[in-house]
């Protein structure tokens, strides 16, 4: 799958893109400082230099951006204080969703977090992944190590399953996105190579069975749960899924299309540790976690 070339620069990470002067910054005031405010149906807007950027600097990022220096960069934010105070695309628009590719598992996790404070019992992360799926009359397979898989090995990647996608063409995740079958079963059915719960190692097919694992406890597809209680709330509405051509299954290891303006929801969301205004979207222990 090809890498997303979708960027977006939040309050933790602008530090280059400010004065490099010898000289001490003037302080910053601003009307809000970013702890209560949350973007409405459109982000507020301010010139660079009021939020403390040397603009002089990010016109070299847009004349770079411009002549290509950076690859195929479609779009590039910069929130800070809750403030949009850059913004530019190339070969590309505000209002056009872009592919989220494996950014998607970091939403998955979020909304495992949301489906958490309903069902603590059900997706207890200690949970042994096939008490989930009982729903299967045979997985292939089964061993005392795939017993031993949890939610936790899935979303910590440790699962020591046999899952990988390097190089790409013929690997479990090449087969799983042209496959027209059950991507949970197929994910099910993969072979063990060691101990869950000790190596680390990247696998797109647990984020996959993930959402699979929050379809079968809220008893609905993981893209409605998602809009209701996480996309809705803190005001995003257009979105795209890729989806299994088997039972319309979200693609929750980078099956997720998003505008860049609308990611930067998300990490804004992320960086007040769940919180939008006096609403606990994200729990934020799970966030913290």
């Amino acid at each position: 799958m090809r890498i997303a070339a979708c960027a977006f620069l939040l309050p933790l990470a602008v530090a280059a893109s400010c004065s490099s002067t010898a000289t001490k910054p003037e302080p910053i005031t601003l009307p809000d400082s970013g702890r209560t405010y949350f973007p409405g149906d459109q982000w507020r807007t301010l010139a660079p230099r009021g939020a403390g950027f040397d603009e002089n600097r990010l016109s070299t990022l847009r004349s770079d951006m411009a002549r290509g220096k950076y690859g195929t960069l479609h779009g590039v934010l910069i929130v800070r204080y809750g403030f949009l105070v850059f913004e530019q695309y190339e070969n590309w628009s505000r209002d056009q969703l872009h592919t989220m590719q494996s950014v998607t598992k970091s939403v998955t996790s979020l909304l495992f977090g949301i489906a958490n404070t309903s069902h603590p019992t059900e997706l207890d992360l200690d949970r042994p992944v096939l008490d989930i799926f009982t729903r299967y009359s045979s997985i292939a397979n089964v061993d005392d190590r795939k017993r031993a898989l949890t939610l936790r090995n899935l979303i910590t990647m440790r699962t020591s399953m046999d899952f990988w996608e390097q190089p790409y063409p013929g690997s479990p995740l090449d087969q799983l996105n042209q496959s027209t079958g059950d991507w949970v079963k197929f994910v099910l059915d993969r072979s063990m190579t060691g101990t869950p719960g000790t190596d680390w190692a990247y696998n797109s097919g647990a984020a996959i069975l993930m959402g699979g694992v929050l379809r079968e406890v809220n008893g609905e597809n993981v893209d409605v749960f998602a809009q209701r209680e996480l996309f809705t709330p803190i005001g995003i509405h257009s979105v795209s899924w890729a989806r299994s051509q088997f039972d319309g299954l979200p693609h929750c290891g980078g099956g997720l299309g998003l505008r860049a303006v609308d990611l930067a929801r998300i990490g804004y969301l992320v960086l007040r540790h769940g919180a939008r205004g006096n609403a606990q979207v994200v729990p934020s222990e799970w966030v913290d976690a």
